[in-house]
């Protein structure tokens, strides 16, 4: 090992003798233990266990968040096990900012995350235009607005019955036509007099057929009552039409439907109701 004497300012070697520094015989200055005499290495080599104080360029190797020291420490730096750099988001007043990964709704308003945006693209059969909402998109020429089509199943036979609350295939005809439940009933009352309920319950009025005149003297009364007294829808006249004559109600009846001949036989009438 190479000294120097302080006094006389003399490079001396190990044994005290005087060194003379030339081109030929330059100071020796090994430093570390790397091969090169003015290399600088670190005292761990890549991929084995850390030991040591930090001085390292590289890290500390983990897949999990190392124990936090205390402000004013100094600290090792956190790598991955391949040698990527752990970096965190921080808000203008030191507050750690995470992403949102909440699956469900709610999210308070004070939650401190990163906000991500993204837009979807629709294809338009050559291109692709980016989505639009349909506010901004109607009364256009269309460029982005989404359009739906309406799939239905080909299903002429009467389909599955399905619970409440559960997915179900539209059903649709052979010449694509979507079925449409017709859900109106009828009754036929025949000419004379007499108290009919065509129904005990609400729903609704929507025409009724007058197939022949009543009597001169006739009074056909229409309740909303499902016995024939209370509220009257109508009182049409049927001893004056034109038979077949369709009269359109199309109205709500709260508590049941009832119609009344009496004075003299009423005209055959045909009720559609629901």
């Amino acid at each position: 090992m190479t000294t120097v004497n302080p006094a006389s300012a003399v490079f001396e070697d190990a044994s005290g003798n005087p060194i003379v520094v030339s081109a030929a015989n330059p100071l020796p200055t090994t430093i570390g233990t790397g091969g090169d005499p003015s290399e600088v290495v670190g005292s761990v080599a890549h991929d084995s266990s850390d030991a040591g104080n930090p001085v390292k360029i590289g890290g500390y190797g983990s897949t999990t968040a190392p124990t936090a020291v205390t402000a004013g420490d100094r600290v090792n730096a956190w790598y991955g096990l391949n040698g990527e750099a752990a970096a965190f988001l921080v808000a203008s007043t030191g507050t750690a900012v995470g992403v949102n990964t909440m699956a469900a709704d709610g999210l308070a308003s004070s939650t401190v995350s990163l906000a991500t945006f993204s837009f979807s693209y629709n294809f338009n059969g050559t291109t692709f235009d980016r989505g639009r909402s349909i506010i901004n998109g109607t009364d256009s020429v269309g460029t982005g607005i989404q359009a739906v089509g309406l799939v239905a199943q080909f299903d002429n036979t009467s389909p599955t019955a399905i619970t409440e609350n559960q997915f179900g295939n539209v059903r649709m005809a052979a010449d694509r036509s979507l079925h449409v439940k017709e859900t109106n009933s009828f009754l036929n009352i025949v000419a004379g007099q007499a108290t009919t309920v065509v129904k005990a319950s609400a729903g609704t009025l929507h025409s009724i057929v007058f197939n022949s005149a009543a009597t001169a003297t006739n009074t056909t009364i229409i309740y909303d009552h499902p016995s024939g007294v209370g509220t009257v829808i109508g009182r049409p006249a049927v001893t004056a039409v034109t038979s077949p004559d369709t009269v359109i109600y199309d109205l709500a009846f709260a508590n049941g439907l009832t119609i009344i001949t009496a004075t003299a036989n009423g005209g055959d009438m045909t009720v559609v109701y629901s």
